[in-house]
């Protein structure tokens, strides 16, 4: 019954070595060095793209206001914009003690505007 024994070890060590040669390419990225694996998020990619365009387009606050609104809209309800945007109201009301936003699933549309207004500050700044 030698040869059965030979012939199950074949299994888990082709196994093992798929899984070193798996280990090795994960290696050869690794992880925030390209910012690769970040950009796949919504968010990020989100941001990236409100960014790219204030960058080429908001040379005032208000241009910056009316950029982030088309993209944020006025009411809550998609959960990658949602995020990206308390994420940034947390920053403005981090160095601001007066700016302390609700949260963003609970803001009307008006206070959603403001919100959107005062992160466009301070995008801008």
């Amino acid at each position: 019954g030698a040869g059965g024994g030979a012939g199950e070890s074949d299994g888990p060590r082709s196994a093992r070595s798929r899984g070193e040669e798996e280990d090795a390419f994960q290696e050869g990225d690794p992880y925030g060095g390209g910012g690769g694996d970040v950009a796949d998020e919504p968010e990020e990619m989100f941001k990236d793209q409100i960014m790219k365009q204030l960058e080429e387009q908001a040379f005032s606050v208000d241009e910056a206001h009316n950029i982030l609104t088309i993209h944020f809209g006025t009411a809550s309800g998609d959960p990658v914009k949602d995020a990206v945007l308390s994420e940034w109201c947390s920053e403005v009301g981090t160095n601001n003690e007066e700016k302390q936003f609700k949260p963003v699933e609970e803001m009307t549309d008006e206070e959603r505007k403001s919100a959107l207004r005062e992160v466009a500050q301070w995008l801008f700044q």
